[in-house]
């Protein structure tokens, strides 16, 4: 049986930014990561929804989608559940002013304002989870740049960036308001995934609790413009 697919556009007023679409495949949504320009969009990375060798899922499974209206059109919510773990999410588009205001831009000038598309996770676990993260693909002529986003200034935020001319993509933790890296339960850890080169698994630093069963949160943001 079919299921619906979903997506969020994170774009400027000129039409150029990253979409994120949701599809069914098999037991799960997967989603796709696009850099958009006007009316062309290009795959760039796709998440992995294999099992680790410790049977823990290498991104969370999401089995059920909703659209709820937000102040920008629409958000999402995900749910899923595998793994003696259950996994909850928001995902929905914003423009945090950690990045327009380094780019010195105005607030107001829709056309030069960064959108970023905010995943906000949440895992109930029940034993310590081997990953508690995401697991990205690069698709076509995308690849992984090991440098941060010019934005971020430290690499040990955890960001990361994908490369496919002439665009630019990052995938970062949140950063707050004082422009200052995000806590270190914020941050990523950044490594390659099953030993595949175009593969990354993005884990979280965050804490696991001394007593189990737990709730888990961390986020990230998606964005991409033209180099």
């Amino acid at each position: 049986m079919s299921r619906e697919s979903y997506q969020l556009d994170a774009v400027d007023e000129a039409g150029q930014g990253v979409r994120v679409l949701f599809e069914w495949e098999g037991e799960h949504y997967r989603h796709t990561i696009y850099v958009i320009n006007g009316s062309q969009a290009i795959a760039i990375a796709v998440s992995i929804h294999e099992l680790s060798d410790e049977g823990w899922p290498v991104s969370p499974p999401v089995q059920e989608i909703r659209e709820l209206p937000d102040s920008n059109g629409k958000q999402l919510t995900l749910t899923g559940a595998a793994s003696q773990a259950h996994w909850s999410a928001t995902v929905r588009v914003i423009r945090p002013p950690v990045f327009n205001a380094d780019r010195g831009t105005d607030a107001t000038d829709s056309q030069a304002v960064v959108s970023c598309i905010e995943f906000d996770f949440a895992a109930r676990v029940r034993t310590a989870p081997l990953p508690l993260g995401f697991t990205y693909h690069t698709l076509g002529e995308a690849s992984w740049v090991d440098m941060p986003f010019r934005s971020i200034p430290e690499v040990s935020s955890g960001a990361a960036m994908l490369s496919r001319e002439p665009y630019i993509a990052f995938i970062s933790p949140t950063i707050g308001p004082g422009h200052g890296l995000p806590p270190k339960s914020h941050r990523f850890q950044i490594s390659a995934a099953h030993e595949r080169s175009r593969a990354r698994l993005f884990e979280p630093l965050t804490e696991l609790p001394r007593h189990l069963p737990a709730t888990l949160r961390w986020q990230y943001w998606i964005a991409a413009e033209a180099d």
